[in-house]
């Protein structure tokens, strides 16, 4: 079963975000997503659109493509590369002319990051917006950054109503803090996707392995069968 095999957020492209800041560093982040298992990566930087039209962020990010898929080592089997972009949440974004072209490769789906404010009604009815006028699935990026235990399943109902995926990260799930947690709402089918948010190869670096393993430990075979079904659902591989 091809659990955890796609990382749904990361920060891999050089020299375009907060990210990796060298193709160098892209390499060995790449080196050690395929040693973790992974053989497909959506390269998810950073768009905000109060400093950048999509325009210019679309072009960036093919120049650092471009960069990165001439450098990748020939001699091995690299995993497969789909640019997207984790966009942050605008009021009114639904109306953007080109809020397609910042999805998930050719997919409906696009990754947005949340505002770290108190939600309106006005934040969950663009994102239906989002998802009835644009014809685009939001994928709320690492959903438990904005979850308190007074909030969490008022929150989580309500995205899940309109309805969007929600991603979390791998540190999430492998912090012993958090972990009772995380694999609850997994459990519950109330988390769809798993990204690393890596930023660099030596501060955090990819940990899709540590996280497939709390997985494969704690979870039952009708979670991981969701779970595997929705990474395929997205991606489409």
């Amino acid at each position: 079963m091809d659990i955890l095999t796609t990382d749904f957020h990361t920060h891999i492209l050089p020299g375009i975000d907060d990210g990796s800041q060298s193709v160098d560093d892209s390499i060995a982040m790449l080196l050690k997503e395929q040693s973790d298992g992974v053989d497909t990566i959506l390269l998810t930087p950073h768009f905000y659109p109060q400093t950048m039209f999509p325009d210019t962020f679309l072009e960036k990010r093919q120049i650092a493509m471009d960069q990165l898929r001439s450098a990748l080592p020939q001699d091995r089997k690299m995993p497969h590369l789909i640019p997207g972009a984790e966009v942050q949440y605008c009021p009114g974004m639904s109306q953007w002319e080109q809020l397609n072209s910042l999805a998930i490769g050719d997919s409906k789906h696009i990754l947005i990051e949340m505002p770290y404010t108190k939600w309106s009604e006005n934040t969950y009815a663009e994102l239906k917006r989002i998802r009835i006028e644009c014809d685009l699935t939001p994928i709320i990026a690492h959903v438990e950054r904005y979850l308190t235990r007074y909030n969490m399943n008022r929150v989580l109902n309500r995205l899940l109503s309109i309805p969007v995926l929600l991603q979390m990260n791998c540190e999430y799930l492998t912090d012993i803090r958090t972990q009772r947690t995380a694999l609850k709402l997994i459990s519950a089918h109330k988390i769809h996707l798993i990204g690393s948010d890596c930023h660099s190869s030596n501060w955090r670096s990819p940990t899709m392995a540590q996280a497939r393993d709390v997985l494969l430990a704690n979870a039952d075979e009708q979670t991981l069968l969701f779970m595997s079904q929705m990474q395929r659902m997205v991606i489409h591989r």
